[in-house]
This record gives structure tokens, C-alpha cells and sequence, in this order.
């Protein structure tokens, strides 16, 4: 009590280590590193199982997302403004998931592929009934 530890019980039974061994850390670390890694690609193919992933071509044409806000002081809603701009051409495929288009003034951009939609041109016969009787 005077300034002098005393020795419980338990530490006269038990030796327990005076210092963590740093090797044992550097261990747990790699350990943990891994399950890391190994929950993440489970987690990434779980999420990537019935996705489909479309791949396009050069020549194909697509339309670009459009990110329009909505404007109190010029009193337009977002909601009524076209989402997709287009078609263009894809002149090029990147395959850090970018597609470069070719726009109408001949300039080229490149988009995300999340932005960007493939066009599927109208039915001409479609909206025309046709009665066979």
C-alpha cells in the first residue's frame, strides 16, 4: 500500500509475458488482410451474379444520360426534361468502362458506361393497327 505493488494471486500462479511479441501482430495483421480480401470478392461476386453486363461495339449508337436540375428562378422541373440525349455513334471502346461518341458538330467525348444507354431505333409499323379479317 506504501508505494509498493503487490502481487495478486493470479500473477503468482499465471507468468503472464511482459511484452506483446511484435511478430505475433504483424501475423494477426496478414490475417486479417486476407479475410479482408477474400469477404470482399465473395461479397463483389454475389452482388455480380445475375448482372448483365453489355458490351458495345464501335459503330453501335447509343444515347447519353442528360443531368438536368430543376430551376426555381427559370421555373422548370427536372421531371419533364428529356433524360437521354442521341443517338451517336461509339467510335471507340476503353476498357477502363468509358465509351468515346461522336457528336453531330464531329467533336468526340468520352462517357461512362453507366451514362450511357443503347439506342433501339423506333418500329415504324408499331402504333399501326392491322386489321385482318
Amino acid at each position: 500500500m506504501c508505494g509498493t505493488r503487490h502481487k495478486l494471486t493470479i500473477d503468482k500462479l499465471i507468468d503472464f509475458p511482459k511484452e506483446a511479441d511484435a511478430t505475433s501482430e504483424m501475423i494477426i495483421c496478414e490475417l486479417v488482410k486476407k479475410r479482408l480480401k477474400k469477404c470482399a470478392q465473395q461479397r463483389n461476386q454475389t452482388k455480380d451474379k445475375n448482372k448483365r453486363f453489355i458490351t458495345y461495339q464501335p459503330g453501335q449508337q447509343v444515347l447519353v444520360k442528360e443531368h438536368r436540375l430543376s430551376s426555381a428562378e427559370d421555373k422548370t422541373i427536372h421531371t419533364f426534361f428529356l433524360l437521354y440525349r442521341g443517338p451517336y455513334d461509339i467510335v471507340e471502346v476503353r476498357g477502363n468502362n468509358t465509351v468515346t461518341i461522336k457528336l453531330e458538330s464531329g467533336q468526340t467525348q468520352m462517357h461512362n458506361m453507366k451514362n450511357v444507354k443503347l439506342y433501339v431505333p423506333p418500329d415504324p409499323g408499331e402504333g399501326v393497327m392491322n386489321i385482318n379479317h
